[in-house]
């Protein structure tokens, strides 16, 4: 039997927690907007002010204190459910220490009955960096990315405000000497499997047959498919391809199972189909030249 789960429609689990990680900087609806469509129950608010009680500080304070106030007043929250985080969000260091704190705290509190976001979007590219990391250390925390949609600047005013003396500047004048990151061993998929994948969604995606029998006939006329080494392709083409039942069940465990397994694929119904996790797969990782024949 195959490992593959139901999808139950909802998108989201009915767990009781929802936890979001985010960082304030000089945005209010890349953090807020979030958390309403996840539904948060809980927000984490890393940010920074060097010295809180000078006036010169004070816009930094702005946007963190506006932020609280929509997640009261707009999202519902409770103040009690807003937990603020105050630290340099400019030190890579110190980003990945509190984010992997937050989120292993989280985890170890909640156990399977909290959902944990992190939002990558908000924040500086030193928080977007060491939260995409801390991320992928504790498991089933989901990352995810905010598109702006609307600009509070218009295309007119960019020479104004990023141009210095005519020249094109940008938000930087000066910067300091680039700081390496320590590396985190990540490993990247199967290259099998996301073949494979490649496979099955191009099929799909053109309406051919994803039957056992014939993602099994593709995989060999691809040059995937490896049970009892390399199968040849008989005169008459593919669909003379015997295909046997031990054939089917080395297709469930080595592909579908692992699919499924890996968050890749889920059942609907009776069929299977990518998840977005899956769809984001093949096209991230599978290769170019990878083209589906017209079996």
């Amino acid at each position: 039997m195959d490992s593959c789960s139901a999808r139950d429609g909802t998108g989201m689990s009915a767990r009781k927690e929802r936890i979001m990680v985010s960082c304030v900087t000089f945005e209010t609806a890349k953090v807020v907007e979030p958390v309403k469509h996840y539904d948060a129950t809980k927000v984490h608010l890393i940010y920074y002010v060097k010295d809180e009680s000078n006036p010169a500080y004070s816009v930094y304070s702005e946007f963190v204190q506006e932020v609280k106030r929509q997640l009261i007043d707009d999202v519902g929250l409770s103040e009690d459910s807003i937990i603020t985080h105050r630290l340099p969000v400019y030190s890579f260091k110190h980003m990945m220490r509190e984010v992997y704190r937050i989120l292993k705290g989280e985890k170890e509190r909640y156990g399977a009955s909290g959902d944990i976001f992190v939002n990558v979007s908000s924040g500086t590219s030193e928080y977007t960096a060491a939260a995409t990391i801390a991320s992928m250390m504790v498991a089933d925390v989901t990352p995810f990315t905010v598109s702006t949609k609307d600009f509070l600047i218009p295309s007119e005013r960019i020479r104004d405000i990023y141009y210095d003396n005519g020249v094109p500047v940008g938000m930087s004048k000066n910067v300091y000497s680039p700081l390496a990151l320590q590396k985190y061993p990540m490993e990247a998929p199967p290259e099998d499997l996301v073949k494979a994948l490649k496979v099955f969604h191009d099929r799909a995606a053109a309406g051919k047959p994803i039957s056992h029998v014939w993602m099994i006939r593709a995989l060999i006329e691809q040059g995937i498919w490896r049970e009892g080494g390399e199968a040849q392709i008989p005169d008459g083409g593919v669909r003379k391809i015997t295909v046997s039942q031990s054939m089917k069940m080395y297709y469930i465990r080595h592909y579908l199972n692992k699919w499924c397994e890996r968050g890749w694929m889920e059942k609907e119904g009776v069929k299977h189909g990518l998840t977005d996790a899956g769809k984001n797969i093949v096209e991230m990782f599978s290769p170019s030249d990878l083209t589906d024949h017209p079996a």
